[in-house]
């Protein structure tokens, strides 16, 4: 089973985790960290924009169970990238999508939307 997530819902995670290894499982957690998703924008070449990292493909697709926990600390991040670069890496990246919708349609799919705390201000909360 794995957990997919950023760094900002840990204190969640680390819950289930623990959870899942009391429950007999074996928890694998995926976690992107602040501003991955800039820098690789930034940084990448094009084959870099076309690779679907491999443990993600073999989570989405092979794992009994898929967590993800959406917990971005900034909805506005990519706002500044190239929207052609950010197209190729979603058309890369699709076969993951699909994976989830297939994988949705079998079972009872696992997705939480985490508040943080700037999220949280930019939804009027406190």
């Amino acid at each position: 089973m794995a957990i997919t997530t950023t760094t900002a819902a840990e204190p969640l995670v680390k819950a289930i985790y623990e959870l899942v290894l009391d429950r007999g499982g074996y928890p694998h957690v995926l976690f992107d960290f602040q501003n991955q998703e800039e820098i690789f924008f930034a940084h990448a070449n094009e084959s870099q924009l076309d690779f679907v990292p491999l443990f993600h493909k073999m989570a989405f697709e092979q794992f009994d169970v898929l967590i993800k926990v959406r917990a971005d600390a900034n909805t506005r991040a990519l706002g500044s990238v190239d929207p052609e670069r950010q197209s190729r890496r979603q058309k890369s990246m699709s076969s993951l999508l699909q994976a989830q919708l297939t994988r949705g349609c079998r079972k009872i799919p696992a997705l939480d939307e985490h508040p943080i705390p700037d999220e949280c201000l930019c939804h009027g909360s406190r």
